[in-house]
């Protein structure tokens, strides 16, 4: 029987074993095939979407850039000349010529077009008529043929390719040595293949016959000679085309024919020949199949999509163009090659075909974790079940998976903590009674009415009440002053009618038998039963008068301690025992700059360099070894050095353990700098006391020596020790200096350069300039006078000298002004009957010779004139005897006037000369001297400039005057020479003399200029030319 039952027993915890990993099983399928679903749609729709967003995005990026091109090109062209393209012959016109140029110069700029061309509507539906096409292929054109894998095949032998658009033949064209170095493509219509009575090999074999017959009468050595663009126009070009187009004509299926040549690049061929006819003016195009291109006459446009065909793959933009009323009377086309797009498009659908299998397979793993997560959740809940059929009412069965299963788990927990509760309640009880007698806390038990129905030992003896007194009293007995008790009834409150409430860490009080009050920490919690009807209030409390006191007692310590720390003006500081900062007061903040809460924590090292952080460290060592250290240290504070006075004393604990350190730093930076200043001040008022050459001295009021320097020896022969104490009035050789000196100081309390003369020790007069100034004490009382003598008497003695000297010069000068004025007259009047006689001899009856000498004795008895006339100017204005003689002038008028006069001049030595004069210029001063000062400065740039140099006169029309700049780029100045280049008779060069003048011009420009109230200077370059520059008042004050 029992071996029965023990197998009874054995069958079922089988049974139930394989019951278990059945039910397991089952939720483990179903949950992996929903979760796997779900997970696939998203994927798969997630994919979709962000293919083709990008993909639109790809196509979008090329569409805008395309019609941006589309646009510019037909902004570029002008209506107008399309308007005159009506017929074929229209092709050779130049308004066709130039619409073509700007098409190609599109292409050139963007390789990636294929073709742009030019269309205008017709008055039949769907049908467009071409206007200009820009494509054709030029010598050196490289073409990728990456795309066509049978063209580069075909420099080994004849192939045919064919694909859904149509069909291209290749044959290879070999040189003499028999190696290919090009190919010969043609063109084919699709209609020759779609013809079903033929067969494919026949003509494939026909086709590659033509081509290879084609490319065996190309010459090799001519095709060498094709290089670049301009070889088109060369016979070698005509006769090679020549070949292609008579081909073309035999070929009728041909509609297009061409050469190309390899490059040194990798799938890139070069355009040699090609005999592509453009379609001509007026020629029809069906348009059905592109309503993009009908729609471009409302604006621009590109196609929706991308075409590939046997060529490769392209986009079209059109962009309309209009005339002067905005009517859009054409459109611009632009093909362009979007293999890069279509390249870009496969690549991004294989990333995302993988990025698609990846996550199919991280959701089938995703999936298997889930179906195992749901089945460990089960194996939990049998496994508790068994547990706490066993008795072990302690297990949890763990399940955090937010849920009806963890719903589950905690109802399990829930019923085995019951039947453990039930099980040891009696014990709980008398270990509970025994734990509340021996608490130092009070405990105090409510019922829902705030009566008291259980309390611990702690609570009697704290509140004096035996048991019998307190149980049944009511709580708001006991509970602090009438405030603190309406507090503690209004909490009780809202235990009871919000039971999930609690109160925790309330400082109330205590009222004892006796009514004191005992400050305690209370907490209160409610009970329930097991219906979760309210049972009673927990109180508990704990005696926290100690607690207070001490806080009383720290908080008036630290009270004054901050009321020391925040108005002290030393920096105050604690350090722990690790040397970081726990408190700084302000005076600390404002020194570093930075709030408490920045300084806080840190250590030295962050607060200073590494010099001063290390002393720092080594003084606080020995604080916290117990030691009080007292010193004074500089150290830089944010890049600023300061000195400071710091006292460290070490902080204990109750148990004399040294934890921290207090510091007090006092600034003393600007005493430092002060009695730095002090000694820097001494010692350079004694290095200036003992080394000075003046003779410093300080004398009392009463004229007493109390100090001098030195320097007095070498400047009176005494010896200081011999002038000391002694009056300075006995040194005076003229004692009214002296009170001449007294009285200037008593009115302005300073003199400067003040002479007067003293008595050497010798006997001679010195004579010496005073600079000395009163000093006065704190009331304003005069103490003493200080400052220095200097000896002048060799600079009096050379003063006198210049003097006499310049008045000397001046009566010089003068005698030589009224000499000149003199001899220039009585030049002049020899002048007068040689012009009269020379006149009389030229209205005789004279030869050519004899004519001749009297045009010679006329131009140099004027240019002697001239010369006289400027010397009595130069003579005049030195003398300042010239005079203006004011009027409104037209600066544009001088300078047309004087280039009319000196226009021949230039014209001889082919000149260029500029004027820019603004028009309606006009200043107030002398019309002969203005006109003058331009006569000199454009005849000097004449005659100092080479043939075929250049002259500019620039007049800049300025607020209160003008500007004038006469530029030329004749032989230059010398640099050195530049400041003398206004004076009289100066030449830069004495061999220029040969030219004429005596170098008076520039000297009359500079009167003349000054006379007006204007200024003249020169910048010049030797052999590069010079620039004469000058200003002018419009009004003369």
């Amino acid at each position: 029987m029992a071996h029965f039952t023990k197998k009874s027993d054995n069958s079922g915890k089988k049974t139930t074993k394989k019951k278990h990993i059945s039910i397991s099983m089952g939720i483990q399928r179903k949950v992996f095939l929903v979760f796997f679903l779900f997970i696939l749609i998203i994927t798969i729709t997630t994919t979709g979407v962000v293919y083709e967003h990008s993909k639109s995005a790809l196509r979008e990026e090329l569409q805008d850039h395309l019609v941006d091109l589309a646009k510019t090109c037909a902004l570029m062209i002008d209506a107008d000349e399309h308007a005159q393209l009506e017929t074929p012959a229209d092709m050779d016109t130049d308004n066709h010529e130039e619409i073509k140029s700007v098409l190609q110069s599109v292409m050139e700029v963007n390789p990636k077009i294929a073709d742009i061309y030019m269309m205008v509507k017709s008055d039949e539906e769907n049908i467009f008529l071409f206007v200009v096409d820009a494509y054709g292929p030029t010598i050196g054109d490289e073409y990728d043929i990456s795309p066509y894998p049978k063209m580069k095949e075909a420099f080994d032998g004849a192939i045919l390719d064919c694909g859904e658009e149509g069909c291209s033949a290749y044959a290879p064209i070999y040189d003499e040595a028999g190696k290919a170095i090009a190919i010969l493509g043609v063109e084919l219509y699709m209609d020759e293949f779609l013809d079903e009575e033929k067969n494919l090999d026949v003509i494939q074999d026909y086709w590659v016959g033509v081509v290879e017959n084609a490319a065996s009468e190309i010459d090799a050595d001519k095709l060498a000679e094709l290089k670049t663009p301009e070889d088109e126009h060369t016979a070698a070009y005509g006769e090679l085309k020549s070949i292609l187009e008579s081909v073309k004509d035999k070929n009728p299926e041909m509609y297009e024919i061409y050469i190309m040549a390899e490059s040194d690049k990798e799938n890139i061929l070069l355009y040699l020949v090609d005999v592509y006819e453009p379609p001509e003016i007026g020629e029809e195009y069906d348009v059905s199949e592109y309503p993009q291109m009908q729609l471009a006459f409302d604006g621009a446009i590109a196609d929706e999509e991308i075409t590939i065909d046997m060529w490769g793959a392209w986009l079209s933009a059109y962009a309309p163009i209009y005339d002067d009323n905005g009517t859009a009377v054409a459109i611009v086309g632009l093909d362009m090659d979007a293999g890069n797009v279509v390249i870009a498009e496969e690549n991004l659908r294989n990333r995302l075909i993988f990025i698609f299998l990846a996550a199919v397979l991280l959701s089938v793993i995703a999936t298997i974790f889930v179906s195992r997560y749901f089945t460990k959740h089960i194996t939990e809940l049998v496994e508790g079940t068994k547990a706490i059929s066993r008795g072990n009412f302690d297990y949890k069965v763990a399940i955090k998976s937010g849920d009806e299963l963890e719903a589950l788990g905690d109802a399990v927990n829930k019923m085995a903590q019951r039947i453990k509760n039930s099980f040891t309640e009696t014990v709980i009880k008398k270990e509970l009674e025994n734990t509340l007698n021996t608490m130092t806390d009070t405990l105090i038990v409510l019922d829902p009415d705030g009566d008291i129905i259980k309390a611990n030992k702690a609570a009697f003896n704290l509140l004096g009440y035996s048991e019998a007194e307190l149980i049944g009293m009511s709580f708001d007995k006991i509970v602090g002053k009438p405030k603190q008790e309406e507090e503690g009834k209004i909490e009780l409150k809202k235990l009871i009618r919000e039971p999930e409430a609690s109160i925790t860490n309330l400082e109330t009080t205590y009222l004892t038998k006796d009514r004191r009050e005992i400050p305690v920490n209370f907490a209160a919690s409610i009970m329930k039963n097991e219906n979760g009807e309210l049972q009673g209030i927990v109180c508990n409390a704990c005696d926290i008068t100690e607690r207070k006191q001490a806080e009383e007692a720290l908080r008036e310590s630290e009270e004054r301690f901050r009321a020391i720390s925040e108005t002290a003006q030393d920096s105050i500081f604690i350090k722990d025992r690790a040397l970081k900062y726990t408190l700084v007061n302000p005076t600390m903040e404002r020194l570093f700059g930075l709030p408490a809460s920045k300084i806080i924590g840190k250590t030295d090292d962050d607060l200073f360099d590494k010099e001063a952080a290390s002393h720092i460290r080594e003084v606080d060592s020995h604080v916290l070894k117990g030691e009080t250290v007292e010193e004074e240290h500089t150290k830089k504070i944010k890049g600023v050095l300061f000195s400071f006075h710091v006292i460290k004393v070490p902080m204990r604990d109750n148990s004399g353990e040294v934890i921290g350190l207090c510091g007090i730093a006092r600034d003393i930076t600007e005493r430092k700098r002060a009695e730095e200043a002090l000694r820097e001040s001494e010692e350079r008022y004694r290095s200036i006391f003992e080394s000075i050459q003046d003779v410093y001295a300080a004398v009392a009021m009463d004229g007493t020596i109390l100090e001098i320097t030195p320097s007095i020896q070498s400047f009176s022969g005494y010896a200081p020790e011999e002038v000391l104490g002694r009056s300075l009035a006995e040194f005076y050789v003229y004692p009214e200096q002296r009170a001449a000196l007294l009285e200037r100081l008593r009115l302005g309390g300073s003199v400067n350069d003040y002479e007067v003369v003293l008595r050497h020790k010798t006997g001679r007069a010195v004579t010496s300039s005073f600079t000395v100034k009163v000093v006065t004490d704190a009331s304003g009382t005069p103490v003493k006078i200080v400052g220095t003598m200097r000896d002048v008497t060799e600079r009096k003695r050379l003063d006198d000298e210049r003097e006499r000297l310049i008045k000397k010069l001046g009566e010089l000068d003068k005698m030589k002004t009224n000499f000149l004025n003199v001899a220039y007259h009585e030049m002049r009047s020899p002048l007068a009957p040689i012009v009269g006689y020379a006149s009389l001899l030229e209205q005789g009856e004279l030869n050519e010779k004899q004519k001749k000498y009297v045009r010679i004795i006329e131009e140099s008895a004027s240019q002697l004139e001239e010369l006289i006339e400027s010397m009595l100017e130069v003579t005049r204005l030195e003398a300042g005897k010239a005079e203006l003689s004011l009027e409104k002038m037209s600066i544009p008028e001088i300078v047309n006037n004087v280039l009319e006069r000196f226009g021949p001049q230039a014209d001889a030595k082919k000149q260029t000369i500029s004027a820019v004069v603004p028009e309606g210029t006009e200043v107030e001063g002398d019309k002969q001297k203005i006109t003058a000062i331009f006569d000199n400065l454009i005849s000097n740039a004449i005659k100092y400039t080479g043939e075929k140099g250049r002259i500019d006169i620039v007049v800049e029309d300025r607020k209160e005057g003008i500007r004038v700049c006469v530029a030329d780029t004749g032989i230059g100045i010398p640099k050195e020479q530049l400041p003398r280049a206004f004076e009289r008779f100066f030449m830069a060069d004495t061999s220029l003399r040969r030219k004429g003048g005596l170098g008076l011009g520039l000297a009359i420009v500079k009167g003349y200029v000054k006379l007006h109230g204007g200024e003249v200077w020169v910048t010049s370059e030797l052999g590069k030319g010079s620039k004469f520059w000058f200003t002018l008042p419009k009004r003369r004050n």
